[in-house]
């Protein structure tokens, strides 16, 4: 882009050159038709024979300067015409290049769509994953819905904290998962170990438990007092589905 817009200041910077030798071309022109006039009077004026070949002279070099002026004009103006047809040419490259760029920004997002709906086209086969590949496939649901600053960072040390991102509107979401066979449920101990330190550590303005099955109804309670969302195996469905998203648009702060 650097080299365009030097070439649009040399073009600016030509036709100021032009507009001045135009300028100076209407000047000449006047004094040669003052000297011309005066050349006209004073002959009236002088008597007969008085040699005027100094006039003759004078309007000859008038004449010549006019013809330098113009072939300096003629110059410039192919040179500007240059200019434009390189300027031409630059954005005709730029305009593929974005084009080409628009194509594969295109590709990319289908892609994302892609791994992140594969999971649903393989019949949801989230138990056939380890722990660690299930808080990655949350990450690529995150991923598709437009989250961003996304980050798996479950493991030892995590402080209850698996995947977090950032909403549209900046919002810190956190979120455990619990990759439950469906007939474990998540008990109430596991969800107020996470109220610990959801809020209080990571700074949540939304905090999520993910699991594979159900909870408790103790979990339930615990997770409605301290303003924690559950989201069981039916909720995970849908939002693999693309049938629902984990953060609606109009959701305020779980705390």
């Amino acid at each position: 882009m650097g080299e365009i817009e030097q070439k649009k200041a040399e073009l600016i910077r030509l036709r100021n050159v032009e507009a001045e030798a135009r300028l100076k071309t209407i000047r000449l022109l006047r004094s040669v038709s003052e000297n011309v006039r005066r050349t006209a009077e004073s002959v009236r004026e002088w008597p007969a024979g008085i040699d005027i070949a100094e006039q003759r002279k004078d309007i000859a070099d008038g004449r010549e300067d006019i013809a330098l002026q113009r072939e300096d004009i003629a110059e410039q103006r192919e040179h500007i015409v240059r200019q434009l047809n390189e300027l031409a040419e630059l954005d005709a490259v730029l305009q593929d290049q974005l084009h080409a760029y628009g194509e594969l920004e295109a590709a990319a997002d289908a892609a994302e769509h892609s791994q992140a709906n594969v999971l649903a086209q393989r019949g949801l086969a989230f138990l056939s994953l380890t722990p660690q590949q299930f808080e990655e496939a949350v990450a690529e649901l995150l991923k598709r819905d437009g989250f961003r600053d996304i980050r798996v960072v479950g493991g030892a040390g995590d402080l209850g904290a698996d995947v977090t991102a950032r909403a549209s509107d900046g919002a810190t979401v956190v979120i455990q998962c619990k990759r439950y066979h469906p007939t474990r449920l998540v008990g109430s101990g596991d969800v107020q170990r996470f109220g610990g330190t959801c809020y209080a550590v990571h700074q949540a303005d939304h905090a999520f438990v993910v699991t594979t099955t159900g909870f408790t109804t103790a979990a339930i309670d615990y997770a409605k007092h301290v303003g924690i969302h559950l989201v069981d195996a039916a909720w995970l469905r849908r939002w693999a589905h693309g049938e629902s998203t984990l953060l609606p648009a109009e959701a305020s702060p779980s705390r």
